[in-house]
């Protein structure tokens, strides 16, 4: 959820100006396909009425998903090229 709108900006920024809604549009569908699956799965689950399966499903899963940021290094690397886009900061 973090990701998404600075990847659509990110595109905005890359796009010619004719195009942009359409490289919105692509970035924005791959995001939202890539969430249908958890999205599909978890209304089942309530629906059949096993909606405390996802709730205790939920911190493992959580627990993964943060075990898949510790590999990564604590300092940010430095850009061997310039941005694309000014950035403020």
């Amino acid at each position: 959820m973090i990701l998404s709108p600075v990847a659509s900006a990110l595109a905005a920024t890359l796009a010619p100006p004719r195009l942009r809604g359409s490289y919105q549009a692509v970035v924005d569908l791959g995001f939202a396909l890539s969430y249908m699956p958890g999205v599909v799965i978890g209304l089942w689950l309530v629906g059949a009425g096993h909606g405390t399966i996802m709730l205790a499903l939920a911190l493992p899963i959580g627990l993964l998903g943060v075990l898949c940021y510790l590999p990564l290094p604590r300092v940010p690397a430095e850009p061997a090229e310039p941005l694309p886009a000014p950035v403020a900061l």
